[in-house]
């Protein structure tokens, strides 16, 4: 018994040996410390420099920097780095800033467009169960029979969006799911995510009363080519209903071009506005080429609608050019830039913001319809669509003879300010 403490002793020294043989020698601490601060300075000084509002919210950034370099200069792993590079982004209080690590920058792009294939909409029950608003033809969930109207009740065993998402499964991976049929009947399916070649979506059809539908998922310049064909081949029509509620955005001269089809004048489009406050006015395009269309315009938004969706549905209202419907739009309308990282992280970051026409800010807040229609579970279950339904109504009811007195026609204003700008 007597040599027992003994033996405890030498156990004790032994650990403390082994635990002083793994930290790593201070030359490498130092090294690991001036590696952290070399990105997180990096990152601090991109939006120092950078970062559209040059008053960063109200924060003292310099002391917002210093708050977090300690906890990043004695980060011993690369998440703890980024746990305190993204701990000071987060006081801005900007959803589009945010930094990756190495690996999750590279786990992003292998992901690109890996999907199971469904479009969802959180339910706002409280019960963080999503809604199927769409099944996209080639995925995964087609191929296992769902349906729109169906409900996403969890995704291994977890709520949907704890889950599913943009750059958030892996090719190959399963994910089971749990569904309530049209029927509340509860089905359990495997889907299995795979990327998914992402064609455009573009439909043209006509309606009764010869009514011309649109619709596009994205601004960009095969688009804003085909909405221009699509408007000339179908002048005769007596109202256009553009459905937006899926288009997630697109780059700022697609939306000029987009507007200036619906447009006799170059027609005030807001303005970016950078971190020295100087405003960059948009105008849409007016060019010989364009349609030119006259036609009566209803413009369909819903929560996905965001970036220049939201925009062209602010131009529209401000101009009295159409009317608009649907629910609110995402208000999220901030121009971000991407930015390489010394070490293989990546960087996102606002750089530019928006006011509309009228002088409001769309971000955070978005753009409120003039007739606010929700589509419930039961209308998708019915197959119902009942903001399509008052798009028509508006454009051959009570709202059609509004609607054919919008002016297309130049105001003065917009006369004066196109010429002074070169339009022609």
């Amino acid at each position: 018994m007597a040599g027992r403490p003994t033996v405890w002793l030498l156990a004790l020294l032994g650990f403390a040996v082994a635990l002083r043989a793994a930290e790593p020698p201070p030359a490498a601490r130092a090294q690991q410390q001036r590696t952290n601060l070399a990105v997180f300075d990096q990152v601090w000084r991109a939006i120092e420099r950078h970062y559209y509002d040059r008053t960063f919210h109200g924060l003292d950034w310099a002391a917002v920097g210093g708050r977090h370099r300690a906890a990043a200069a004695r980060a011993a792993t690369t998440e703890a780095l980024y746990a305190a590079i993204n701990a000071m982004l987060d006081e801005l209080g900007d959803e589009h800033t945010h930094a990756l690590t190495p690996r999750e920058a590279r786990a992003r792009k292998a992901r690109e467009g890996v999907l199971l294939g469904l479009r969802l909409r959180r339910l706002d029950d409280g019960t963080g169960r999503s809604l199927v608003l769409d099944v996209m033809p080639g995925g995964s969930a087609a191929e296992q029979g769902v349906r729109p109207g169906w409900i996403l009740v969890a995704a291994n065993d977890r709520p949907p969006d704890e889950v599913l998402g943009f750059d958030r499964l892996s090719e190959g991976q399963a994910v089971h799911c749990l569904f309530l049929d049209e029927a509340d009947r509860p089905l359990r399916l495997t889907l299995t995510a795979r990327r998914l070649d992402m064609r455009p979506v573009r439909e043209a059809r006509r309606l009764r009363d010869g009514i011309l539908y649109l619709r596009f998922d994205k601004f960009d310049t095969p688009s804003a080519r085909w909405l221009r064909r699509q408007l000339k081949t179908h002048r005769d029509t007596p109202g256009v209903i553009l459905d937006l509620r899926t288009n997630p955005g697109g780059d700022a001269a697609a939306l000029g071009r987009c507007l200036g089809e619906f447009f006799d004048y170059r027609a005030a489009m807001g303005t970016f506005i950078t971190r020295r406050g100087r405003g960059r006015e948009l105008r849409a395009w007016r060019w010989p080429l364009s349609a030119r269309c006259r036609a009566p315009l209803a413009v369909l938004i819903s929560e996905n609608s965001a970036s220049s969706a939201e925009i062209f549905a602010a131009v529209i209202r401000h101009h009295q050019r159409g009317i608009i419907l649907g629910e609110r739009t995402a208000g999220a309308v901030l121009a971000a830039r991407f930015k390489r990282l010394r070490d293989g992280g990546l960087l996102e970051y606002s750089v530019l913001d928006y006011f509309a026409p009228d002088g409001s800010r769309l971000e955070k807040r978005g753009v409120t319809p003039d007739i606010p229609i929700r589509t419930t579970l039961a209308d998708l279950r019915a197959g119902r669509d009942p903001v399509l339904a008052a798009a028509v109504t508006a454009l051959t009811g009570q709202h059609a003879e509004t609607l054919a007195a919008t002016p297309l026609a130049n105001p003065s204003a917009d006369i004066s300010s196109a010429r002074a700008a070169g339009g022609g």
